[in-house]
């Protein structure tokens, strides 16, 4: 496994160096690659020198809006297939490999000068009183699905919190009122509704 996670953690360092766009040019990881879970047996002192007959890894891997995936895909799954050539264990043993995501999240973006896009920085600096900062999320989301899939213009907004997915999640009640705010202001305007 060790060795596994050393060609995994190739992997985050070639990812790193991959051309970033306009939109994530300020990331210092544009497109990680992370080990999300390890599992291989448990700590068991009765029996303290067993080797787990099998174990899995949960590896996540980010793109970028302007990737062709299945492109990417196709090299990091023959890179494995190399890899597991090289192995002495891995060529008689090959790991198997289970799509968490199948189509995988994608990256998407909206161009700033979009009509939407103008929209939603109007609204938030109307209701708001200050002007936006247009960026990019430094998570994967299913944003893209809209876009993508429906061709309708996809943009992330929301409050202001911490601890995503975890059991300290958490948003700052301030922030969700000013957040609906900003988008009812967004939405009068975008429907062509005076207040």
């Amino acid at each position: 496994m060790g060795r596994l996670l050393g060609w995994i953690d190739s992997w985050a360092t070639r990812r790193r160096k991959i051309s970033r766009g306009e939109t994530y040019r300020d990331f210092s990881d544009p497109a990680p690659v992370q080990v999300l879970a390890l599992e291989a047996k448990q700590l068991d002192f009765d029996t303290p020198l067993s080797v787990p007959l099998s174990a899995t890894v949960r590896v996540y891997f980010q793109f970028l809006p302007q990737e062709n995936v299945a492109s990417v895909l196709r090299e990091i799954r023959e890179s494995l297939a190399n890899f597991c050539q090289q192995d002495p264990f891995f060529r008689d043993h090959p790991p198997s490999w289970t799509p968490i995501f199948d189509p995988p999240l994608l990256g998407h973006e909206l161009a700033a000068d979009h009509s939407w896009t103008r929209s939603l920085l109007g609204g938030v600096e109307a209701a708001l009183g200050t002007s936006p900062i247009l960026g990019a999320a430094q998570f994967p989301c299913d944003g893209f699905i809209n876009q993508n899939e429906f061709n309708i213009p996809t943009l992330i907004f929301g409050p202001k919190g911490a601890g995503a997915h975890n059991v300290d999640e958490y948003v700052e009640i301030r922030s969700v009122l000013q957040t609906a705010e900003a988008l009812l202001t967004t939405a009068l305007e975008w429907c062509n509704v005076s207040a």
